[in-house]
């Protein structure tokens, strides 16, 4: 078999699979807008005894309200839109079978990129979890890109371009706040002084947009 990084040749099928060392590499088109994503399924990679199939790059799918980093429509082409936490819930389109990760789906995700029980644990902003986890979703079939994020609703702000992003999941904890995922490309002393790993943690939605990753049963 081949290691990952191996790309397939497009056809015109919205589905195309080929295998990829331990990692099922796929493309999906978008039926509302014919937007075409790389996919894949991760060996081990498991919620309620199923395959996973996810979305290896930021959505891009213009939903009313959603945004580019900097009001700049490239930064929508390069790394995705950024959605607020109500746009995120509903974005992936259903009717193909997609939808929003849950905390589970992501757990599932790290699980099979080799993160142990005690990291899988963690949660909280300042966290060191998962050492090596999130260089793995940067150079892998994750694909992950530093989109940044957007806050405020009618002064818009946008921050961390090229630094870091940041990923909803369906989870709300019992006092409302919404679990999410993080990784950062540069180091910060205080915040962030360590970029391999991937954060978990809860905070309220307020007017925070960021990305979307998509996750569905994997096809048999």
């Amino acid at each position: 078999m081949t290691p990952w990084p191996c790309r397939a040749a497009l056809s015109g099928l919205a589905l195309l699979l080929t295998l990829c060392g331990t990692v099922s590499a796929a493309t999906y088109t978008d039926s509302r807008d014919d937007q075409q994503y790389a996919t894949f399924v991760s060996t081990g990679d498991t919620t309620n005894g199923k395959k996973l199939e996810w979305t290896g790059e930021n959505l891009r799918y213009a939903l009313t309200g959603s945004r580019c980093y900097g009001g700049r429509d490239r930064n929508c082409e390069q790394f995705g839109r950024l959605y607020s936490y109500d746009q995120a819930d509903s974005v992936c389109n259903r009717d193909d079978g997609w939808h929003l990760p849950s905390d589970a789906d992501w757990l599932s995700l790290e699980r099979a990129n080799g993160m142990g029980p005690a990291d899988l644990a963690k949660s909280g902003y300042k966290e060191v979890r998962g050492k090596g986890i999130g260089d793995k979703l940067k150079d892998g079939p994750f694909r992950a890109l530093p989109a940044g994020y957007s806050k405020g609703s009618k002064k818009r702000r946008y921050d961390a371009l090229n630094d870091r992003t940041y990923w909803w999941s369906s989870t709300k904890e019992d006092d409302g706040k919404v679990i999410r995922r993080r990784v950062n490309w540069v180091r910060h002393a205080t915040k962030y002084p360590e970029i391999s790993t991937i954060g978990r943690f809860a905070n309220p939605t307020g007017s925070f947009h960021i990305s979307v990753r998509c996750v569905r049963d994997a096809p048999q």
